[in-house]
């Protein structure tokens, strides 16, 4: 923080963070040259989404001041260099364009000193965002508001990038489960497709689907009346129009495009309902492609037949619409043993893959995935711990860097696929030394296991999501979207495999099998809901008092003479809200089934009696066996310093490397106590049964001088907490109790390793400086 710009993160309930930078620039031209100079040294430390919004009190253009004196090209010039050197660009907007105004009537001047800037991570994550310029209100700036749209995924509400990849995958483990039926698997990539796209195709697809020509006379407004500029030195040089394309940015440009691509989809749909195209399909579920974006996968039998309609409907598609395909960019999988191979890749003109390939950023193919599949996530891990900038960090940071960054990365791949054992030991084995250790291929002494690392604070840990927690509480989340949602994913599952608790058979997809194994696994904690629509299997999801009918039915002739009951659809027993069953039921099996309720409205599941649950309630599952530490309250709350509390945490658990912690590990050093000279070296006594330190305790905590004995760590925390301080006190002695183990353990490293003696007032002056800094940013 300074006196012109504030930075910080902000992170979001499902663990996605993003720096802000809240800017108010200064008048002068000398100080804005300060700040510019600011922002660019932030700039090569910022790995995750950034945003720098605010004030700037200075323009990128000449044409963004009206009235009064003209702005001078070399004042933009610096400002234009600093956000070329940066890397950031111009967030787009809607509303106002100018957002400063001198509120006069006859000298009216009208300005743009307010924008937002953000870098390439924000850009890839959140392609769609933008801000509003309103109007003026209490101010003579307008506020700007930042808006994120939903992510490309589709460009649909709920649609989640990881289903494309795990249907892609299923369906391609269907591919050698038959020697008779071969099938081809062709990822298409499109040439720069926003840049190319006919704009008078977009108009008549938007008049095909139906859209008010009013509406259809704006959205010829937004993409026709779009000027370019070429930067010269850091300065925008001149305009020109565009005559194709949608705008990249806009956000209206991902929901045209969906719109776009839907007459491909149409072209395909048309082709497989004419049995043109031979698609493949799972009981009477059939699927031909998928997109995300400009990636564009297409299923269906291994025949010329085929390869020749698709490259029909493809050419066809680009006649109309502009959009080609990259053939140096696609590729095409097919099933072991395919007859005419050469034949199928010359007419789609595309090579054929023998090796997994890359969809959406992850590795999918025909056969299970290799530990050297997942190389790639390997190595963008290393880059990521290796870093220069990861190398700057302190151990708070590090901790931070792990919880989020690479979280993060792992979330995205554990969400797609299955990741081998071997895999995520290496992963664990990186991230445990460089939290530790700053470096990943050094091997140093363990004193905290990473299993007791990662896990919520409350158990003990420091809130870094483990991989196994990751995995099952993406799994869980997977398994209630498949109870309560009709995708295209979970529409493919249900006509495979019908239901969550129906044995398997043995070539089932991997993914499956995770899920299903979880299910019974957490099937305790899910009450199930049953009305006229409910898509349950009657005889083997477990919505009959929470066991299903195959669990109820005993092996009798009941059980074989309605077994052909069980896969259907708990909706076709129902009729106008009344159970309708067929005879020859168990009396008490019917006793049952007619006790469960039928709601007459829309299904109404529950998690723990919690009808949405999240991702924090799945991973808190997770962790319900795991015994709650009473000591979690003293170091962590809303005003920790995690640079103190951190210390405390591995005061607490052992961590710190004393000579008593050492001489356990078979380490023998000096293990007299370095303050006193008198007692051996533990946790306890350095905390604080020495009289050196228990005299800084006693100068920050007066009521310790009340107490006959002298405490340890664990009495130091619960005397704070029984005086009956109120909540903001309460943290500032908690606070500042983290404080002084923090600077007590680098005043003992300091005299046994750097030379450095402090006396307990020097020690007691650090601890209050930083304590008060800290204190100062609350309200």
């Amino acid at each position: 923080m300074t006196n012109q710009f504030i930075h910080g993160t902000i992170t979001t309930d499902s663990n996605d963070a993003y720096a802000v930078i809240a800017v108010y620039a200064s008048n002068s031209h000398s100080e804005r040259q300060i700040l510019w100079k600011n922002i660019q040294d932030l700039a090569v430390t910022v790995n995750t989404p950034w945003a720098i919004l605010g004030d700037f009190n200075c323009c990128r253009e000449l044409g963004e001041k009206e009235g009064g004196t003209a702005l001078y090209v070399t004042k933009l010039g610096d400002f234009n260099s600093m956000i070329f050197n940066a890397g950031i660009h111009d967030l787009s907007s809607v509303g106002h364009f100018y957002t400063w105004h001198n509120q006069q009537i006859y000298n009216p001047i009208h300005i743009k000193l307010d924008r937002v800037l953000v870098n390439d991570y924000w850009l890839h994550n959140f392609p769609n965002s933008y801000y509003i310029v309103e109007d003026l209100d209490c101010s003579d700036h307008s506020s700007l508001i930042l808006i994120i749209h939903p992510s490309q995924v589709g460009f649909i509400h709920k649609r989640i990038i990881s289903d494309n990849i795990l249907l892609a995958s299923d369906i391609l483990g269907c591919f050698n489960l038959n020697a008779k039926h071969k099938f081809l698997y062709a990822k298409f990539d499109i040439t720069k497709a926003f840049d190319m796209v006919s704009r008078d195709f977009l108009y008549k697809r938007l008049e095909a689907k139906g859209f008010p020509p009013l509406f259809i006379d704006w959205i010829k407004a937004c993409t026709s009346n779009v000027h370019f500029s070429i930067c010269i030195n850091g300065v925008l040089e001149g305009y020109f129009n565009s005559t194709s394309g949608i705008r990249q940015g806009c956000p209206l440009s991902p929901y045209l495009f969906s719109i776009i691509m839907d007459g491909l989809s149409s072209l395909l749909d048309l082709a497989t309902s004419n049995n043109a195209l031979l698609v493949i399909k799972t009981g009477n579920y059939v699927v031909s492609h998928l997109m995300f974006a400009d990636d564009l996968l297409v299923f269906g039998s291994a025949t010329t037949r085929n390869a020749y309609t698709i490259n029909y409907i493809l050419q066809d598609f680009a006649t109309v619409s502009g959009l080609k395909v990259n053939p140096l960019k696609s590729s095409i999988l097919l099933s072991k043993n395919t007859p005419s191979v050469v034949d199928i890749c010359n007419i789609l003109n595309i090579q054929q893959s023998l090796s997994p390939i890359k969809y959406l950023g992850l590795p999918i193919f025909y056969r299970k995935l290799k530990f050297s599949d997942f190389q790639p996530l390997l190595q963008k891990i290393t880059n990521h711990l290796e870093g220069w900038k990861a190398k700057t960090l302190s151990l708070a940071g590090r901790i931070q860097f792990i919880k989020f960054t690479i979280s993060n990365t792992l979330a995205y791949w554990i969400r797609g696929s299955i990741i081998p054992k071997r895999c995520c030991k290496t992963i664990a084995r990186l991230c445990y030394r460089f939290t530790f250790y700053g470096k990943i291929n050094e091997r140093k002494l363990t004193t905290v296991s990473w299993n007791n690392t990662c896990c919520p604070k409350i158990n003990g840990g420091l809130g870094i999501p483990s991989i196994e927690s990751l995995k099952h509480s993406y799994t869980c989340s997977n398994i209630w979207r498949f109870l309560n949602e009709n995708s295209l994913l979970f529409s493919w599952w249900r006509a495979r495999f019908r239901s969550l608790w129906k044995p398997n058979a043995s070539k089932n997809f991997l993914y499956w099998n995770l899920m299903s194994a979880k299910a019974k696994e957490i099937q305790s904690n899910i009450s199930f809901s049953v009305n006229a629509n409910s898509n349950f299997s009657f005889g083997w999801d477990p919505w009959c008092g929470g066991n299903s009918l195959a669990e109820l039915i005993t092996c009798t002739n009941s059980n074989s003479s309605h077994s052909s009951l069980f896969d259907w659809n708990i909706s076709q027993l129902i009729m106008n809200d009344k159970w309708h069953l067929p005879n020859g039921l168990d009396s008490n099996l019917l006793s049952l089934i007619n006790s469960v309720n039928i709601d007459s409205h829309s299904e109404n599941h529950l998690w723990k009696d919690k009808q949405n649950p999240n991702f924090r309630d799945f991973n808190a599952q997770f962790y319900d066996n795991m015994i709650k530490v009473p000591w979690y309250k003293f170091i962590w709350h809303k005003k920790d310093a995690l640079r103190f509390s951190v210390y405390a945490w591995l005061a607490f658990r052992g961590g710190l490397k004393n000579a008593d912690v050492l001489a356990v590990r078979g380490i023998l050093v000096p293990n007299i106590c370095c303050f006193c000279h008198r007692d051996r070296e533990t946790i306890t006594h350095l905390y604080f049964e020495c009289s050196f330190t228990f005299d800084i305790a006693k100068t920050l905590f007066p009521w310790l001088h009340q107490l006959f004995m002298r405490p340890n760590i664990h009495q130091f925390y619960d005397c704070i907490w029984e005086q009956g301080f109120n909540t903001k006190i309460r943290n500032y002695y908690l606070l500042t109790a983290s404080a002084t183990i923090y600077f007590v353990w680098r005043a003992r490293n300091d005299r046994l390793f750097g030379g450095i003696i402090d006396c307990n007032v020097t020690i007691l002056s650090k601890i209050k400086k930083a304590v008060l800094y800290k204190s100062l940013t609350w309200n």
